[in-house]
């Protein structure tokens, strides 16, 4: 969002260098997706804070307007969350559509998260805010879990859409439903996306691009690693 703000005011498409995220190196570590056994169920994650500009409200129509969700298991992945809290930005589910929810309000170490992560099948990311850069879509990824997200700036540079996940548009309930009921008919579509996720940065690769860029605009020059020098 802020190069194109950038490119928009005159600054010089050359001039602009965009450098991604990083995660630590508990939540790039790829963790086993453990058997489902009999469970047939998709798992949906959502991750992050209970929050109105996270779409929470978007989801919960989305689900609504589904004929049934008793293929569905929704993974509610935030701190200090309740269904009471939960219901209040989603509305509440009817207990006859048939879906399961499950809510993990005690993860508090990065392994933690990154071990639960691995276990979705999909992970729903409904802003309807500006995300520039959202966390959860990287984390996701890192654990090769496709993705469905709102075209947010942010989500809409990681997620190519019909590629590596869908896109659909920000605030769109029927958009979303459509989109998690054509994943439910045809859910090989989820192992075609995983397959053409984009690669997480480390923090040592994330501290390469930024050396680069400095080194571009003081020296005029690219490339090349930063080699601290004692005098």
């Amino acid at each position: 969002m802020t190069a194109a703000l950038l490119r928009k005011y005159g600054v010089p498409e050359q001039n602009v260098e965009l450098v991604g995220q990083w995660l630590v190196e508990e939540k790039l570590r790829k963790y086993p997706k453990e058997t489902h056994g009999q469970e047939t169920r998709l798992r949906i994650g959502f991750i992050g804070r209970l929050s109105a500009e996270k779409g929470l409200g978007v989801l919960g129509e989305a689900l609504r307007l589904m004929p049934s969700l008793s293929e569905i298991e929704l993974w509610v992945l935030s701190s200090r969350a309740t269904l009471a809290i939960l219901e209040q930005f989603m509305g509440r589910i009817p207990k006859k559509l048939g879906i399961r929810i499950r809510i993990f309000d005690n993860l508090t170490s990065n392994e933690a998260l990154a071990k639960t992560i691995a276990q979705l099948d999909m992970c729903v990311v409904p802003s309807t805010c500006r995300e520039t850069g959202p966390r959860v879509l990287l984390e996701a990824i890192a654990q090769k879990v496709p993705c469905v997200a709102s075209d947010c700036v942010g989500n809409s540079y990681l997620i190519t859409d019909k590629v590596n996940g869908r896109l659909v548009e920000a605030g769109d309930a029927r958009g979303l439903a459509s989109v998690i009921c054509e994943v439910l008919n045809a859910p090989e579509e989820l192992e075609a996306w995983r397959s053409a996720l984009p690669s997480v940065m480390g923090e040592t690769d994330w501290l390469d691009m930024v050396m680069a860029v400095h080194e571009k605009v003081a020296f005029g020059r690219s490339g090349g690693h930063y080699e601290e020098q004692v005098i």
